[in-house]
């Protein structure tokens, strides 16, 4: 059996016939045949009758490629999850492949190929959150706002967008934003008026005084007098957002529904802090 051109057992280069014979390294054996005389691993063996069987009996003839690194073959890597805390085990060569593409946390497989479980969900979901509360996340979506609007056709061309979608979307939309709103929960924006209020200032926004079917941020202490802290997205800021409508309820609208019920209130917009 002609053994040229294959792989041999102890990893010495060998001999090249179009060459008269020089070695070759091992690795580039591919390269050098299409680099210097234009052939492919095929071609050469047709010309020189070399069989494409292996030296070392294994079935499979060298094809120029480099070995597999099996470094990390068959082994297991202890983890724990970042949302429920349990500990499982995967691949360690996955687990390398990922640390390299920079990812730190891990939670746990559903074990079904092409389905997450709950805690990938989860990290997931808390992963999107950290990234659009960075500065630049929200400088980005500003800008990409602020180039919506400020032209009529792609202002236009949403708007019809979303009134052809069915009432029921709108209605399901508008649940979703109040419950997240109503959760007891203080937006960044409210703990900015808050702080600079003081102490005759109640927050109420969770719900704990609606007034009209509405409900206000901020309560002065002798119970006639309210503050609402609108975001600019939101309530449809016309400094930030030209052109575009407030997403909830009109500002005039709510100040005059509050009015009606003896209270005087003062907005606070978002750009002002």
């Amino acid at each position: 059996m002609d053994k040229e051109l294959i792989r041999p057992r102890d990893g010495s280069p060998v001999p090249c016939r179009e060459c008269s014979g020089t070695l070759i390294p091992q690795g580039s054996i591919s390269y050098h045949l299409k680099r210097h005389h234009g052939l492919t691993m095929a071609q050469y063996r047709e010309k020189y009758g070399i069989s494409k069987q292996s030296a070392h009996g294994r079935g499979k003839y060298w094809t120029g490629k480099r070995a597999v690194n099996r470094k990390y073959e068959n082994l297991k890597t202890e983890l724990s999850c970042h949302t429920c805390k349990k500990t499982f085990s995967v691949d360690t060569k996955w687990y390398k492949h990922r640390l390299k593409k920079g990812k730190t946390r891990f939670s746990c497989p559903s074990g079904i190929k092409g389905k997450r479980s709950d805690c990938q969900k989860k990290l997931q979901s808390l992963t999107i959150k950290e990234i659009r509360s960075t500065p630049e996340s929200r400088q980005k979506t500003i800008r990409q706002l602020e180039e919506r609007w400020s032209d009529p056709v792609n202002r236009k061309a949403y708007g019809d967008k979303m009134k052809a979608k069915p009432k029921a979307w709108h209605e399901k939309r508008m649940k979703a934003v109040l419950k997240a709103n109503l959760s007891g929960k203080k937006t960044k924006l409210e703990i900015a008026v808050e702080a600079k209020l003081g102490e005759n200032w109640k927050f109420v926004g969770d719900g704990t005084l609606m007034v009209g079917g509405l409900n206000p941020d901020f309560v002065h202490k002798d119970g006639k007098h309210l503050v609402e802290a609108f975001g600019c997205y939101w309530h449809g800021c016309r400094k930030c957002f030209p052109g575009s409508k407030a997403k909830g309820i009109p500002m005039n609208q709510r100040l005059s529904t509050f009015k009606k019920y003896g209270y005087s209130c003062r907005v606070l917009w978002e750009h002002d802090f």
